[in-house]
């Protein structure tokens, strides 16, 4: 504890004396703890606005490509699934419809 006062009270003296080498004018203890209690406050509420813009951010680009389903017009009847036919011939079928939709990357 004796180690953390010191500490506090070195770097509070340094910055009487920067304000002195600055010519500063009635510099007070209340006053530099008063400037560094608004700059924290500052920065933490600057902070949290950024933070804030993120998540917004995020929930409207999550959230901005609902309506697009891409198997909307998937037919599973007209590209014979589930009507008996076999298991290569229905990922025949599927494949072809892949490549056509542009999907190729899938089967790179």
């Amino acid at each position: 504890a004796m180690a953390m006062i010191s500490r506090r009270r070195l770097v509070l003296v340094l910055l009487l004396l920067a304000c002195e080498i600055y010519h500063a004018e009635a510099v007070t203890t209340k006053k530099v703890l008063t400037w560094c209690q608004y700059t924290v406050v500052c920065c933490c509420t600057t902070l949290s606005f950024l933070c804030a813009a993120l998540v917004v951010l995020f929930l409207l680009v999550l959230s901005g490509d609902d309506d697009d389903d891409e198997w909307a017009d998937f037919d599973e009847a007209a590209y014979g699934l589930g009507n008996g036919t076999s298991n290569n011939e229905t990922e025949r079928r599927l494949t072809n419809v892949l490549l056509r939709r542009g999907y190729e990357y899938v089967f790179a």
